[in-house]
């Protein structure tokens, strides 16, 4: 691989750019990273790679306008988190984009449109000159980690299979397969780095399961996920990863290019591998045309299919047990309506267990209980059967109405959609 059209000479350490392009030592490193990452996920890369080095200013910028390319899509999950209660409506969504754009621990990134790779400038440094402080070796297992989404990319297209995926969870789901696939073979490297085996390690998933609790994340923002999830990506690497290492384990390499082209279609199968091993069919509900919150003046504006991982987020707001209550998650459906400058909720959610319905729906009406123990008006959520139903800030006047569709639907059976 060569390194035509990037400078020749190294920058003078003296000047701080806040973007340049990767220097030919730097591009040296890159290529030997590059064998290795070949090596390890026995693909090829189809051409070279586009490498940048930024500052934490420039990678602020980055990723405010990445944030911001991608604002339908977070407005979407904004109003629907603001009509469940989960994100004060007196945050805004400029609000959100600033806090996110804060770069914080990021060291490194790929971005698949513009099919590039970033390295943050005080890592490159050591990484290039091969180094062997934990700094230096740190910023190589980054590099490693990004080189992976780079191969993902040239090989399956990150970014047309993005465009494809049709519904939220499906989303968190492909993206923890993305960065779990990544952060496994940033673990096969580190590990030959130390002289381990890597085939024992996947063979355990609890020695793996520990290991990966110390890992960092690396990539900034695809802006395709929720707010809480660009705050704090624990799902996408320490689930994705344990995801990747399963499919691994069940066929190795060419198992895990199966699951690139054959998307996960949910969270589910990310936190239950044997789920999506195991071929088991994934439930998508449908809700009723609930008209008469129209004729009250509510409009449509998005509808979604949420998922296990969210209804967890969602249980667990206070207090614990929300994702045991979640672990039995068998499909969900959500609608958000605007009225007045308000945004109001329809989520309808099955589970496997009648209890953990009950439960749901109490917790659903805990977290809207006044300071005198009173629950709002404006929430209506019961359990039917296996079935779930979340309505809030929907006016009392037409809520009897709702309710009675809502009930007829599950039980003739129509919520499960053929």
């Amino acid at each position: 691989m060569s390194g035509a059209g990037l400078p020749e000479t190294s920058p003078d350490p003296h000047v701080v750019v806040d973007d340049r392009p990767a220097n030919a030592q730097e591009m040296d490193a890159i290529h030997e990273l590059m064998r290795h990452v070949q090596q390890i996920r026995e693909l090829k890369f189809v051409h070279d790679l586009d490498v940048r080095v930024q500052t934490k200013t420039a990678m602020r910028k980055y990723m405010r306008e990445q944030l911001n390319k991608q604002r339908d899509r977070l407005q979407h999950v904004y109003v629907a988190s603001v009509a469940l209660g989960t994100i004060d409506p007196k945050v805004t969504l400029d609000d959100l984009i600033e806090q996110l754009s804060d770069p914080g621990d990021v060291l490194g990134y790929y971005d698949p449109q513009g099919q590039y790779m970033v390295m943050r400038n005080d890592l490159m440094f050591g990484a290039a000159n091969r180094r062997g402080d934990v700094q230096s070796l740190g910023g190589r297992d980054v590099l490693v980690h990004e080189l992976t989404h780079a191969l993902q990319d040239q090989n399956f297209g990150l970014d047309s299979s993005i465009a494809r995926l049709k519904t939220n969870d499906q989303t968190n789901a492909y993206m923890a397969l993305v960065e779990g696939d990544a952060t496994l073979v940033e673990i096969e490297h580190a590990l030959g780095r130390w002289g381990s085996k890597f085939r024992p390690m996947v063979d355990d998933l609890n020695e793996l399961d520990q290991l990966i609790n110390g890992l960092p994340p690396t990539n900034p923002t695809d802006a395709l996920a929720t707010p809480r999830q660009l705050d704090g990506k624990a799902f996408r690497y320490r689930a994705g990863v344990m995801f990747a290492a399963a499919l691994w384990k069940d066929g190795g390499n060419q198992r895990i290019d199966q699951a690139l082209r054959r998307a996960p279609l949910g969270t589910e199968q990310i936190i239950d591998p044997t789920v999506y091993l195991g071929n088991a069919p994934h439930e998508t509900l449908r809700l009723p045309p609930m008209a008469m919150l129209e004729r009250a003046g509510y409009k449509r504006v998005y509808e979604d299919s949420w998922g296990r991982l969210e209804l967890g987020d969602y249980l667990s707001r206070e207090g614990s047990g929300g994702d045991l209550r979640a672990s039995t998650w068998a499909g969900d459906r959500m609608v958000v309506y605007e009225r007045n400058g308000h945004y109001s909720v329809v989520w309808m959610i099955r589970v496997a267990d009648v209890e953990d319905a009950r439960a749901i729906a109490e917790r659903a009406l805990d977290f809207d209980k006044k300071a005198d123990g009173e629950v709002s008006t404006h929430l209506m959520a019961f359990a039917d059967d296996f079935h779930v139903v979340i309505a809030r800030n929907i006016d009392a006047k037409v809520q009897d109405e709702l309710g009675k569709e809502l009930t007829n639907w599950i039980d003739s059976g129509k919520s499960l959609k053929k």
